[in-house]
């Protein structure tokens, strides 16, 4: 194993089943692929591999793969596991891989519906002419990572409807007067509304949501249409349009009622939509089973909704939605008991609890309803996004990130950072983060606080969700993200998690004052002011006190940016 030897031969690298090797032309390099197809089949009979040939460009002008000549009997597809599932035993061998009936029967269908030559008729293939961009199959994304775009993430969303079952037996009660045949018919008349329904809002959201105005010539689609059937749909589709595809699809159907009991009014479909947010690379069927776990999430919120006096809860949609950025993901319940509650007792012997996070969301919005709906985070989302498209520095992506940290810190302190940071922030997006606004219109921020009081010493804010839904327009996207957050415009520039923004703004720089137990980041203006003294004496020694409780039970003061403890 001598590489610098190796490499004056022109073997490049060597890395587990991988070899590079370079040559001065390309009858050397065809000569050599021959010689190690030989050579493969006479020492590791059966060996599958893949042979490419580069040019001085590195333009690829050959690529062959398959097995050695030599033929043993494991090679038999029968003997071989799927290779595009990972179940089932094989049927078929085809180039490098082995496909079972199902998965090869599948394949062939999808081709063929992209090719558009087909004969389908499911609900997709019906409604193709009108699903914005299926018209031309070259637009068609062959696999996740295509579809995913250069962020690498994708959006799942499931969506199934609310007490379907339970009105359709309230129908049926409603017509036992009648004879059977008419009860029947009004129940079938039910479900062809409600498909009527399902699909009007489907293709008016998609068109709304994904025009083809916004293709580039060349680009995929942003989105896929996995499956439709009554009220179930499930869709595939790039993070930044997955909450605003919701809204728009809640909205429409809103606007249709369907038939109901003799005697009621007509009332519309509602639904539960549970959105997952991950890397293209999660399995899919996990990505699916997280996806409709956060669907029964919010349709469990839906029926708390209703009030003691009232039969049923009232017709509204609602969300709940996860982003992932590892590899793997917990159930809703688990995550939120694990790390999105914080439970502590107070100075006076009580103890509050605060929900980090306000998921599910109602989709729309209702004045008659405390809190916030997904259709308005989306909007204030938006005037977040058109801050830093403006690249207005008090607007840094890291101070509100930094907030959204916070609020795990306490109720008090939570506000206290907040009305920090609301000073340099915009007049626009000021009064987007809190959960209960000051009295005086004027200052919003004065006695306003992030936390909107559910019950008694129970508190909940959407800070990290509102900077949560902001963030997915830089998800995967580095330094430099392509397009912006919320379905707006393109970021300008994407900062990293810590850093403040660069250019002649307040916070264009830092200086860092180490305090015992903590570090304070102090921003600072283009001149650089000197670091703060610390402090001596009594009142040092209360101040470093502090820093040293609060940091061994919170994160979040390490790397704050507070004004001094000691100032205070």
């Amino acid at each position: 194993d001598d590489p610098a030897t190796q490499y004056g031969a022109g073997v490049l690298s060597r890395d587990g089943g991988h070899v590079h090797v370079a040559f001065n032309d390309d009858v050397a390099a065809g000569a050599f692929a021959a010689t190690a197809r030989t050579y493969l089949a006479e020492r590791l009979p059966g060996l599958r591999f893949n042979v490419r040939v580069y040019d001085g460009l590195g333009k690829e002008v050959l690529s062959e793969g398959g097995a050695t000549a030599a033929v043993q009997l494991a090679d038999l597809p029968v003997f071989q596991v799927c290779t595009a599932s990972g179940i089932g035993p094989a049927a078929y061998s085809e180039r490098d891989r082995f496909l079972s009936s199902a998965v090869a029967d599948r394949e062939d269908a999808g081709q063929s519906f992209q090719a558009g030559t087909g004969a389908f008729r499911d609900l997709v293939s019906l409604l193709r002419p009108e699903l914005p961009g299926y018209a031309d199959p070259a637009r068609a994304p062959q696999d996740l990572e295509e579809l995913a775009g250069g962020g690498g993430y994708l959006a799942l969303i499931h969506v199934d409807g609310n007490r379907v079952g339970q009105r359709v037996s309230e129908l049926k009660d409603s017509a036992r007067r009648v004879d059977w045949l008419a009860r029947e018919a009004a129940v079938e008349a039910f479900f062809h509304r409600m498909r009527v329904a399902v699909r009007a809002a489907l293709v008016g959201a998609l068109q709304k949501v994904f025009p083809d105005s916004d293709l580039a010539r060349g680009e995929k689609l942003r989105y896929q249409l996995l499956m439709l059937g009554g009220d179930d749909l499930l869709l595939l589709c790039q993070p930044v349009y997955a909450l605003r595809f919701v809204v728009e699809y809640a909205r429409r159907l809103a606007t249709q009622p369907l038939p109901g009991p003799e005697g009621e009014a007509a009332r519309p479909l509602s639904v539960g939509v549970g959105v997952v947010i991950a890397p293209h690379s999660l399995p899919f069927h996990r990505l699916h089973q997280l996806a409709a776990g956060l669907t029964a999430s919010a349709k469990r919120a839906y029926l708390q909704t209703r009030d003691n006096d009232e039969k049923r809860p009232p017709e509204r949609s609602v969300v709940d939605w996860a982003v992932l950025t590892t590899s793997w993901g917990l159930e809703p319940d688990v995550q939120r008991r694990a790390y999105e509650r914080v439970d502590y007792p107070t100075g006076d012997g009580r103890r509050e609890c605060l929900a980090l996070t306000g998921r599910p969301y109602f989709v729309l919005e209702d004045p008659g309803t405390p809190g916030r709906s997904l259709a308005r985070l989306l909007e204030e989302a938006q005037l977040v996004s058109a801050a830093y498209a403006a690249r207005e520095a008090r607007a840094a992506r890291s101070k509100l990130k930094q907030l959204a940290r916070d609020v795990a810190g306490g109720r008090l302190w939570a506000d206290l950072r907040y009305r920090e940071v609301c000073r340099r922030l915009p007049e626009a997006i000021r009064g987007v983060f809190l959960g209960r606004p000051g009295p005086d219109p004027q200052r919003p921020c004065a006695q306003g606080s992030v936390w909107l009081e559910a019950d008694a010493d129970r508190y909940v804010t959407h800070v990290r969700d509102l900077v949560e839904i902001v963030e997915l327009g830089y998800l995967g996207r580095g330094k430099h993200g392509q397009r912006g957050g919320a379905g707006t415009a393109s970021p300008q520039k994407a900062v990293a998690l810590n850093d403040e923004p660069t250019g002649g703004g307040a916070g264009a720089g830092r200086t860092e004052t180490n305090v015992p137990g903590g570090r304070l980041v102090r921003p600072m203006g283009r001149r650089q002011a000197a670091p703060a003294r610390r402090p001596s004496g009594r009142r040092g020694l209360q101040a470093r006190a502090v820093l040293r409780r609060f940091s061994s039970r919170s994160s979040c003061w390490r790397t704050c940016t507070p004004v001094p403890v000691w100032e205070t």
